[in-house]
C-alpha cells in the first residue's frame, strides 16, 4: 500500500506542476493578449506541443523521486515572484514558508534562494538603469515594515 502511495503523490505533484506551468505561461503572455482574436488557438496548440515535449523529455525523471518537490517548488517560486512583480500582494510572504518546506524536502533548496536573488537583482537593475522607481527592489530586498518610501 505504501509503495502505491508514492505513485499517487507523484501524480499529484505532476498535476500541480503542469497547472502552475500553465498559470506561469498565462502570466508571461498576459490574459488580455490571449483574449485577442486568433491567439487563443495558437496558444493552446503551442501549449499542447510544449507539454508533450516536456513530458517526453522528463519522463525518466518523473518517477517517485525526491526531486519531484524541487521541480514543483521551482515553478511555484517563479509563479509567485512573477505574479507579485505584475501585481504586488502579501502572497509573496508564502515564499518564506515554501523555502522552509523546500529545505526539508530536497537538497536542491538553494534554487529558491538563487531565484529570489535573481528577481531582487533584476528589480534593482531596473530601478537604477531603467529609471523604474517602483518599490519592487526595496520590497524584495527587505521587509515591508522597514520601508520608509
Amino acid at each position: 500500500m505504501l509503495f502505491r502511495s508514492v505513485f499517487i503523490l507523484q501524480s499529484l505533484v505532476n498535476c500541480l506542476l503542469i497547472f502552475f506551468l500553465f498559470q506561469l505561461s498565462l502570466l508571461f503572455i498576459g490574459r488580455d493578449k490571449l483574449a485577442s482574436a486568433g491567439s487563443n488557438n495558437a496558444f493552446l496548440f503551442s501549449g499542447a506541443i510544449s507539454f508533450l515535449l516536456l513530458m517526453a523529455g522528463t519522463e525518466y525523471r518523473m518517477i517517485g523521486r525526491p526531486e519531484m518537490f524541487s521541480h514543483l517548488l521551482t515553478v511555484l517560486f517563479l509563479y509567485l515572484l512573477e505574479k507579485n512583480r505584475q501585481s504586488p500582494s502579501k502572497k509573496i510572504y508564502l515564499l518564506v514558508f515554501l523555502q522552509m518546506l523546500w529545505a526539508n524536502m530536497h537538497e536542491a533548496f538553494g534554487i529558491g534562494i538563487v531565484i529570489l536573488g535573481i528577481y531582487a537583482s533584476a528589480a534593482w537593475i531596473s530601478r537604477i538603469f531603467l529609471a523604474n522607481k517602483k518599490n519592487d527592489s526595496i520590497k524584495l530586498s527587505r521587509s515591508e515594515e522597514h520601508t520608509s518610501e
